[in-house]
């Protein structure tokens, strides 16, 4: 509840009080088989809203105060449709064999200007795919994979972005902005939130933005690192403020997680080389099989504390200190001084090992 309040606290503050009221969707699809259509969430596919399609027609309609999202239409008959659930009158015309688009909303609208522009990029990205999957020769195979990864970084995800900041009173704004933040600091998202206008109608992503600053506010450096209890492979519950009085990695991780893996033998170095001069790691598994958690402990010979809610993805300790699918992957880390406040956000490999002969150095060499 205190986490809630907080975070409704920071909303009202952050200014984004725009409540988004109403929607009507025509649509008219050609070819579209009588019976159910539904509204479902591009990100999770949940539900939204149901109704009947008869003649290639249909129309949802809601009143009132509702939270707007990239959708897509279900039904049978139909390839799949998406586009941005938003207050105002939102126009779906085309055939159930593809070609369908949405206006008369100013993210709809605008979303049909991006598909225009990024055109040339998806493009040339979808040729060089297409030849990366017949190409034999290993310097042409590396020179069209080296293009492809220019595309991306240097390209694709830069135009997004620059394209979200200049039409910041879409939905597509936030959603776009959302990607490839898991290495941002409360700063970082503040300076992003700040982008987005503030007349921005309510919308699930600016939401989920609001939401991942605000945990990141509570673990900023220098913030006593929220408290948290989970049970080990035992069932012994453990306390993540049991380890105060040494500097504690906190370790997000699943044994599917290949660069989890591989950190992990990293970790053990230090460990072993630390742990005595007061390092400690809790290591908070994102795992859902117990099976596969223990496994993977055992296989790579860990000997440190690992607890687990085994609930994947939600795991409630996760998402509260910074852990969010589509958001931030793992490994996923907090290091922590002796009193328990965060002195390294995501620190592994190099930087961790640089971090704490930072803090080690000293007592090791007398």
């Amino acid at each position: 509840m205190k986490r809630l309040s907080s975070l409704v606290v920071f909303i009202l503050t952050a200014g984004f009080l725009h409540a988004a009221t109403g929607y009507v969707v025509n649509g008219r699809i050609a070819g579209l088989p009588d019976g159910p259509i539904k509204l479902q969430a591009i990100f999770d596919g949940a539900v939204l809203a149901e109704t009947t399609a008869k003649s290639g027609a249909f129309t949802f309609k809601q009143d009132g105060e509702f939270v707007g999202n990239h959708v897509y239409l279900a039904a049978n008959g139909l390839k799949r449709v998406d586009f941005y659930l938003e207050p105002g009158t939102i126009t779906l015309e085309g055939t159930a064999t593809g070609g369908t688009t949405a206006s008369g909303t100013l993210s709809n609208d605008t979303h049909n200007l991006y598909l225009k522009e990024i055109a040339p990029t998806e493009t040339r990205m979808a040729e060089i795919r297409v030849q990366l999957r017949t190409v034999t020769d290993a310097a042409l195979k590396a020179k069209l994979t080296a293009e492809l990864d220019h595309q991306y970084s240097g390209v694709y995800y830069p135009f997004r972005r620059s394209f979200a900041y200049q039409h910041n009173k879409t939905i597509l704004a936030a959603e776009f902005l959302s990607a490839g933040t898991g290495q941002l600091t409360y700063a970082d998202f503040k300076e992003l939130l700040s982008k987005l206008d503030p007349a921005t109608p309510t919308n699930w992503y600016t939401d989920r933005l609001k939401e991942r600053c605000e945990i990141l506010r509570t673990t900023d450096f220098s913030q006593v690192a929220p408290d948290f209890t989970l049970p080990d492979p035992a069932g012994r519950q453990i306390s993540l403020s049991s380890l105060k009085g040494s500097y504690v990695l906190v370790d997000f991780w699943a044994s599917w997680c290949a660069p989890c893996r591989q950190e992990n033998q990293n970790v053990k170095k230090l460990y072993a080389k630390y742990h005595a001069a007061g390092f400690d790691v809790i290591s908070v598994s994102i795992d859902e099989s117990r099976e596969k958690w223990l496994k993977a402990i055992e296989e790579d010979k860990l000997p440190w504390h690992h607890v687990s809610s085994l609930t994947g993805w939600k795991c409630p300790v996760a998402n509260r200190l910074g852990v969010a699918y589509g958001m931030s992957g793992i490994p996923y880390t907090l290091l922590l001084d002796r009193e328990g406040k965060v002195v390294g956000h995501n620190v592994r490999g190099e930087s961790l090992e640089r971090k704490l002969a930072e803090f080690f150095g000293a007592v090791l060499d007398r």
